[in-house]
């Protein structure tokens, strides 16, 4: 009798490992600013599955995905890092690596955690597994007058050959990081490359770190390929073409240009317009003309279209981009603070953070009609699982 009994438990055991089976490929995290929570969401079903609460100040809150798309890390403004279990919402490692930080990155290998510092100024690299603070690197850095001092750091990404990028804001310099050796040296410094720089990306293919700034009518690129040699040049890309500045309502983040049909579609600062970029010269191509001065420029994944959400008193519409004719397809109201825009692995679905309504509107990616909508509290950045296998991000 014990053993049939045991038996049974074992198939039912089994039998249950089968039915709830489940993957990570279709599920996503949206950042509940307000509330210090993240929702998962399914977006095959376009449902929430649960709610992670009691994380932090998520102001500003970015993350990454480990390797195999299990677990989320959280970057927080008060220096928290959270590693949550997607498939159970579990906290399962929490760490404190600065006291205002403003992003970072995993290693390419997956096995480090980068995380970029207001304050203290400087860059922490932690093991992914654990949390454990394996290396502090201060943004140290000499001013003309001969006095030292700590920057802030900012635009941390990934890069190809197990690096870390990241820029000094207050130093304009750019450095270079080696993960793959064990005391993460810095492999190179860019100096005095710009005025005050804010933001950085890495293009999708990890050729081009490219930089941008506050005070310098410029943004500055490293081409990759040239660090074989030994350190890159930094080139300069001036658009050329000033149209009348209207209010910074908030700093476009450089994350959101749009690279499409062999462009790059950049929101220029206080300007209402994208500026087209050649990706083999970055010669400017073009000027397009947007509704207003434009947050997120975010390619639809077969790149025809791009969709754009706005600052200031303009942040209530979605604009719709036409790559081919570079000219406005749609313009949607969905309400008050459309902030962040991310379209499913496959690109056949948009989710549209609306935080004023406490709500992430799910659209078609090729009608633009709802298809539902989510009860999220305060949304913000949206993050899907394929970004796990983007260089970068």
């Amino acid at each position: 009798m014990i053993r049939k009994t045991i038996l049974s438990l074992f198939l039912l055991f089994i039998l249950a490992e089968y039915l709830f089976a489940q993957g990570t490929g279709d599920i996503g995290v949206v950042i509940e600013r307000n509330s210090g929570s993240v929702v998962i969401v399914n977006t095959t079903s376009h449902q929430v599955v649960r709610r992670v609460e009691k994380l932090g100040n998520l102001s500003h809150a970015t993350g990454v995905f480990s390797r195999d798309a299990l677990y989320f890390f959280t970057f927080q403004r008060d220096g928290w890092i959270n590693k949550i279990e997607l498939l159970t919402g579990k906290v399962v490692a929490q760490k404190k690596a600065g006291d205002n930080a403003i992003g970072g990155a995993i290693s390419q290998d997956g096995k480090y955690i980068g995380i970029s510092n207001y304050q203290p100024g400087d860059i922490k690299i932690l093991d992914s597994d654990n949390l454990e603070i394996l290396k502090v690197i201060p943004a140290l850095y000499t001013t003309k007058a001969g006095e030292q001092k700590q920057s802030r750091t900012v635009g941390l990404v990934d890069a190809p050959n197990h690096r870390f990028f990241f820029a000094l804001m207050d130093a304009g310099e750019i450095w270079a990081v080696d993960t793959r050796t064990p005391d993460f040296p810095i492999l190179h410094q860019w100096k005095e490359v710009g005025n005050y720089p804010y933001d950085a990306l890495m293009t999708a293919d990890g050729r081009y770190y490219i930089t941008g700034f506050l005070k310098s009518n410029w943004v500055v690129r490293l081409d990759l390929w040239q660090l074989e040699e030994g350190p890159a040049k930094v080139s300069t890309i001036d658009p050329n073409l000033h149209l009348p500045k209207v209010p910074m309502y908030k700093v476009p983040h450089l994350s959101g240009w749009g690279i499409a049909d062999g462009k790059a579609f950049t929101p220029m600062i206080s300007e209402e317009r994208l500026m087209a970029y050649d990706l083999k010269s970055w010669s400017p191509l073009q000027s397009v003309p947007t509704y207003g001065t434009v947050v997120f420029a975010v390619p639809r994944p077969d790149q025809r279209e791009i969709w754009l959400s706005f600052a200031g008193p303009k942040n209530d519409t979605l604009q719709i981009i036409d790559v081919a004719t570079q000219s406005s397809v749609k313009m949607l109201k969905l309400g008050k603070s459309i902030s962040h825009i991310q379209f499913t692995p496959r690109g056949e679905a948009a989710y549209v953070s609306v935080r004023a309504k406490d709500k992430v509107v799910v659209l078609d990616a090729y009608t633009h009609q709802q298809i539902t909508e989510l009860s999220v509290q305060g949304p913000s950045g949206i993050f899907f699982t394929n970004r796990a296998h983007v260089i970068g991000l």
